[in-house]
C-alpha cells in the first residue's frame, strides 16, 4: 500500500476504536482509546504515515454501530490470498447469525484448511467491519475471541440478537 491512509476515531460496541482506510476500503481497526497506541500499531503493521481524518465515512460508522456490515468496501491488500478469501467468508454472515470455522474454511475454497481459516481469522485486521464473533466453534460454543475474550464475543452476539445455546467458550 503506498497511497494515503487516512484513519479517525470511532465509538464501537466494544468501546473506542481507530479505524484506517484508503480509497479501497476499510485497512484497519484498533481497538484503543490513544491515539499514540494506534499510530504506534500502525507503525509497527505498515511502517507507512497515516493522515488523521476528521471522522470515519458515514458508511464505516453506521456498520461499526449497527453490526449491518454488508456492502462496506475494504481493503485486504495487506493479507494473503487465502486469509483474504477467509474474510470475505466472514463478512458474508449476516447479522445476528452464526457459522463454524470449518463453514468458513469451505466457503473459503479450502474445506481441509480449518486450522488456517481459524488462524487468519485471529489475524483479521480490520475487527468488527469483519465481524469474527461470528465464527464459532464446530460444537456451537463460543470460543475465543482477540478483541476481550468470550465475554466481548457474547456481547457483541447478543447486541445483535443472537442468544447462544452454549455456556462454554
Amino acid at each position: 500500500m503506498s497511497e494515503r491512509v487516512s484513519y479517525a476515531p470511532v465509538g464501537t460496541p466494544l468501546g473506542p476504536a481507530f479505524v484506517a482506510w484508503t480509497d479501497q476500503g476499510v485497512c484497519a481497526v484498533d481497538l484503543t482509546e490513544d491515539e499514540a497506541d494506534f499510530l504506534a500499531f500502525w507503525a509497527a503493521r505498515l511502517g507507512q504515515p497515516v493522515e488523521r481524518a476528521a471522522a470515519v465515512p458515514e458508511t464505516v460508522a453506521a456498520a461499526l454501530a449497527t453490526g449491518e456490515v454488508e456492502g462496506v468496501a475494504l481493503d485486504l491488500r495487506g493479507v494473503s490470498p487465502f486469509a483474504a478469501d477467509v474474510l470475505r467468508a466472514v463478512a458474508s454472515i449476516p447479522r445476528g447469525e452464526v457459522r463454524s470455522y470449518s463453514w468458513v474454511a469451505r466457503c473459503a475454497g479450502r474445506p481441509r484448511a480449518v486450522r488456517a481459516a481459524a488462524s487468519a481469522i485471529a489475524r483479521n485486521p480490520v475487527p468488527l467491519v469483519v465481524p469474527c464473533h461470528r465464527v464459532v466453534r464446530g460444537d456451537g460454543r463460543i470460543g475465543n475471541y482477540g478483541l476481550g475474550g468470550s465475554d466481548a464475543k457474547r456481547k457483541l452476539l447478543a447486541g445483535e440478537g443472537f442468544l447462544a445455546a452454549a455456556s462454554g467458550p
